[in-house]
C-alpha cells in the first residue's frame, strides 16, 4: 500500500513541478528527484492498511521544521488528485533532539 501511493503521488507530480519547488538541477542524481513521494506518502492512512484499515479519510497532523515544508506543500496539492485527505502542519524554526535540549553525555 505505501509503495502503491507512491507511485499515485509520483504519477500527479511533473519533472517541472519538482524543479520548480524543489530547486533540482539536471545534474541531480535520479534518487533525489524521486524522494519527494517517498516523504509524502506517510501523510495518508491508506498507506498503513495494518493500522488504519477502513480510516483512509483520517486526516494527518504532521509536526515539522521549515526545510520540509516544500514536501509537504506537495502533499497537500496532490492529496485530492489521489483521493486523500490533505495534511494539516504544524511547523516549527527548531525542533529540540528527542533526549531535550541540554543532556549529559553519559560514559
Amino acid at each position: 500500500a505505501f509503495y502503491e501511493n507512491m507511485v499515485k503521488v509520483a504519477r500527479c507530480v511533473t519533472y517541472n513541478k519538482v524543479v520548480g519547488i524543489f530547486g533540482f538541477s539536471q545534474e541531480d542524481h535520479i534518487r533525489k528527484i524521486s524522494f519527494p513521494p517517498v516523504q509524502a506518502v506517510p501523510s495518508f492512512p491508506s498507506s498503513f492498511p495494518h493500522l488504519f484499515s477502513g480510516m483512509e479519510q483520517l486526516r494527518c497532523l504532521i509536526p515539522c521544521a521549515i526545510d520540509q515544508d516544500p514536501y509537504f506543500r506537495m502533499t497537500r496539492d496532490v492529496a485530492p488528485r489521489i483521493g486523500c485527505q490533505k495534511p494539516s502542519l504544524t511547523e516549527s524554526r527548531f525542533f529540540p533532539a528527542l533526549q531535550g535540549g541540554e543532556h549529559e553525555n553519559v560514559s
